[in-house]
């Protein structure tokens, strides 16, 4: 209350002097403009009634002179005889208060007559001075030397014709001190500011009393506003003022009441919506643009494991490690709703399905961004029981299908015996059927592999130019045979896209296979056309087109639109779906155009993504998956160095057909595996299912296949390759920091090998020291050697050799023995050997091992460069 009657004080106090103020304003201005104006009027007044005075003072000097005259000699002397002196003596009766007075002067300004005769003689104006009198015939003069205040003073001139004839002409000047005659002036202003003060006073105290009628009506505004501060809603207020201030009370008031009653509604929503929020199913997380939390339910809380005592940094760790940062930028960025799926790990590895939708003003400017979560594991998992039904039902399916088509083959191709033409009839019917079924279990193994997440593509950077070539080659003579055409229509004849060619060959195929069920006549049209950020590709037909109602559900699993009962093309409505299905693996969209009776377009859009976008996409599903299943699996890295060396000594084609070869070796050896593999700058990556302690040996089994392949076409050596892996939870939980494990494990396959162990077990020493200099030369720095298999047996019982390079026939223990000894032993059973004899070897010993690669034969005399590319193999 004391701040509030401080205020009004305030108020009352400001009133007062806004008074006050502009009573001295006024007041000032008043004086002012009257001591201007009165200024003028007084000196105006003085200087007309002196003129007048001098003039006839003038006539009177002009009649002394005709009646008396004036002697000659005194003309030009600035000096008069004592007797004109006297008979001007009358001058002196003149005067105006203290200091008014009259003299006279000669057309020079030099004073002739002056009632104080001390100064005539003296120089009163000068010459140059007087010619301005005749113009104006009054002035204030400032700086004269015979006075030394200011003095107004004004002139008539004598005008005599004696004087004239004499060239002496006089003038009558009437001065006074203009100190005095302002005086009146100055005695007015003087009242004048007696007066204000007067006036001050007395308004103080009328201002103070004035301003209270207005401040107590606005100290109870004040005091009522403090109420509704402090929380006193109920309060009111009266003010009976008949004036604007009542106004503004009423209506301070009824916006109060308005205000109560909103305030309650709002209150009233948000506690329906905060028990809303609280108590649903779903989480719901907002968060406004600079990151801050606005909305946080319990049961988002629950879903992500958040904990209480730091929410928003346990918050920010789980949507970092969700990746779920990366959707809300991308939101932000779009501008538009996105869809995740996200796993998060913990203790219950809940599959939540998120929202992030962008939260906007009535600008449409972007506020701030909502998160709703679903859990879905159960629906995933129930889901997952139904692939998993579907793909087992149809696995069943198949070894029946096989067996009966085979066998209505065989008696449509009459095996055992003629049939009758119903017969045959009846069985090619049967046929039909049979591939009809086969069609459906194949679609509905694709789209279980593709729901289930089952499915890994193979990526490859592919020419799509070529690969549509090729599809519309194969359907170029069905479509000739319904004399209809089918045309291809590419912006580049080098369109490249990484994506596996595969599956982007089952889309163009379903979308050309569906279009040709409703075509008629004219054709199909393939549009591939190359953007820089997609390639967009278009199947367009002129069949029968699909309704507007149907349009929603053409993707949808087992729809048939326009389908005609009885004989004609029938499909199993699993075609689209699956289509849609590969083109989302690749991160594409896929749309339908169409309007019944004018044909359909299917349009879709590979993305331009680099390798390492999809690479990241892969390994970040395979993490999902792994955590779901609580599975292992490991990320491996093979990088083939110095190729542009191999390209310079096998030429361009042959070193690009050993890297192929070495692909397909590795695709091969993780044949049904469904591990996908990616290929960057003679780089290959791949993910294979492995125990974390078993990742180094499955290095080691992927390192030997290269080595086979490198091994078995003749003389392909030089290319080098390095080698790394990480396994999956232990080395990383995500692509980055899997692949940073990967490159930091890395090993060199060439310094590596180098650096092994080789031991050479001949009896004829020149032989020992002869392989031990060659293999020196080749880079090989650590070769020991013995002289029989006694002295190897000892030696290799200290330390493990990498590879055994070993003569036959020895005296005491020969080759075969040794073989039989070192894999009798669990640290020796699996040393590589190389056998060299210069007699035949007897290999039913060692069948199973050279079946295995595991012991090589050489005979002597040894082919050096054999001899290398087996060591370098073994090792």
């Amino acid at each position: 209350m004391g701040k509030n009657t401080k205020n009004k004080s305030k108020i009352r106090r400001k009133i007062t002097f806004f008074i006050c103020i502009t009573a001295l304003v006024v007041i000032g201005v008043g004086i002012g403009v009257r001591y201007t104006f009165g200024y003028r009027m007084i000196v105006n007044s003085e200087s007309e009634s002196y003129i007048k005075v001098a003039r006839v003072l003038a006539l009177s000097v002009k009649k002394e002179i005709d009646n008396h005259g004036v002697g000659v000699g005194e003309f030009g002397s600035g000096r008069l005889s004592k007797k004109t002196l006297d008979q001007l003596s009358f001058l002196g009766d003149f005067r105006s208060g203290l200091s008014g007075h009259v003299l006279l002067t000669d057309n020079q300004g030099r004073i002739l007559w002056h009632p104080d005769f001390e100064k005539i003689g003296l120089q009163f104006l000068d010459a140059k001075d007087l010619e301005s009198w005749e113009k104006v015939p009054w002035k204030i003069i400032n700086d004269s030397s015979v006075y030394g205040e200011k003095i107004l003073a004004a002139s008539a001139g004598v005008n005599h014709p004696y004087l004239w004839e004499n060239d002496a002409n006089w003038l009558i000047f009437v001065v006074q001190d203009l100190s005095e005659v302002l005086n009146p002036l100055d005695d007015m202003v003087v009242k004048a500011v007696f007066l204000s003060i007067f006036l001050m006073l007395a308004l103080i105290p009328t201002g103070f009393i004035f301003s209270g009628l207005y401040v107590r009506p606005l100290k109870k505004l004040c005091e009522f506003s403090q109420k509704i501060q402090d929380g006193d809603w109920n309060s009111s207020v009266q003010i009976e003022t008949g004036d604007e201030i009542e106004e503004l009370a009423d209506s301070f008031s009824q916006m109060i009441k308005t205000i109560k009653t909103n305030q309650h509604n709002i209150v009233q929503a948000n506690l329906y919506s905060e028990s809303i929020i609280s108590n649903m199913v779903e989480g719901i997380i907002m968060f406004d643009n600079q990151g801050e939390i606005r909305t946080l339910n319990p049961k988002a809380k629950v879903m992500l494991e958040i904990n209480e005592n730091d929410c928003q940094k346990s918050l920010a760790d789980k949507l970092e490690v969700t990746n779920l940062d990366k959707a809300i930028e991308d939101c932000k960025i779009r501008k538009e709703m996105v869809i995740k799926e996200i796993i998060v790990p913990g203790e219950k590895n809940l599959l939540l399905c998120c929202g992030v939708f962008p939260v906007k003003n009535s600008q449409q400017e972007i506020i701030g961004v909502l998160i709703t979560l679903r859990d879905i594991t159960y629906e995933k998992h129930i889901e997952s029981l139904k692939t998993d039904f579907v793909s087992v039902v149809s696995h069943e399916l198949r070894t029946p299908l096989a067996t009966i088509k085979e066998g209505v083959s065989l008696v449509l191709d009459k095996v055992f015996g003629d049939t009758t033409p119903k017969q045959n009839q009846m069985l090619s019917v049967i046929h039909k059927n049979i591939e009809r079924l086969e069609r459906i279990v194949n679609d509905l193994l694709d789209i279980s592999k593709i729901e289930s997440g089952n499915v890994e593509l193979r990526i490859r950077l592919i020419n799509l130019s070529t690969l549509t070539k090729e599809i519309v080659n194969f359907f170029e003579p069905k479509m000739k045979d319904k004399c209809m055409s089918i045309n291809l229509h590419l912006s580049s004849e080098n369109i490249k896209v990484y994506a596996d060619s595969d599956k982007i060959t089952q889309v163009f195929t379903n979308l050309i296979s569906n279009s040709m069920k409703f075509v008629k006549r004219g054709g199909i049209d393939i549009f591939i056309q190359e953007r820089a950020d997609e390639v967009e590709c278009i199947v367009a037909d002129t069949g029968i087109g699909i309704s507007k109602e149907n349009l929603h559900k053409v993707f949808s699993k087992f729809q048939q639109f326009e389908r005609v009962a009885g004989a004609g093309e029938k499909g199993t409505g699993l075609g689209l779906s699956v289509v849609k299905g590969i083109i989302n693996m690749h991160k594409g969209t896929i749309r339908v155009e169409s309007e019944y009776g004018k044909g359909s377009k299917f349009i879709f859009n590979l993305p331009h993504y680099s390798l390492d976008q999809i690479l990241e996409d892969i390994i970040t599903q395979r993490i999902g998956w792994a955590r779901r299943v609580h599975r292992d699996f490991a990320l491996f890295v093979y990088s083939f160095y110095e190729y542009s060396k191999l390209e310079e000594s096998l030429g361009s084609e042959r070193a690009e057909n050993l890297f192929q070869r070495t692909l397909q070796a590795l695709e091969e050896a993780m044949k049904g595996r469904e591990t996908p593999i990616f290929t960057k700058e003679k780089e290959i990556v791949f993910l294979a299912d492995t125990f974390q302690q078993d990742a180094a040996a499955v290095a080691e089994k992927f390192k030997r296949v290269i080595k086979d392949t490198l091994f078995e076409v003749s003389g392909e050596k030089g290319m080098n390759f390095s080698y790394g892996f990480a396994a999956f939870p232990g080395d990383g939980n995500d692509k980055r920091s899997l692949v940073e494990a990967a490159s930091s494990k890395k090993i060199d396959e060439l310094k590596t090998r180098l650096n092994k162990r080789i031991m050479i077990v001949d009896d004829e020493p020149t032989i020992v020291k002869t392989m031990g200099k060659m293999l020196e030369r080749w880079g090989y720095s650590n070769v020991v050697s013995a002289n029989n298999g006694e002295e190897a047996l000892s030696i290799i019982s200290d330390k493990v050799p990498d590879l055994l390079i070993l003569d036959i026939r020895m005296p005491q223990l020969n080759g075969y023995e040794v073989i039989g000894r070192l894999k009798e032993n669990k640290r020796t059973k699996d040393i590589p050997i190389l056998i060299m004899s210069g007699y035949e070897i007897k290999t039913e010993q060692v069948k199973e091992y050279i079946k295995n690669k595991v012991i090589l034969t050489l005979g002597k005399p040894v082919n050096l460069q054999q001899l290398e590319d087996v060591v370098a193999y073994l090792l």
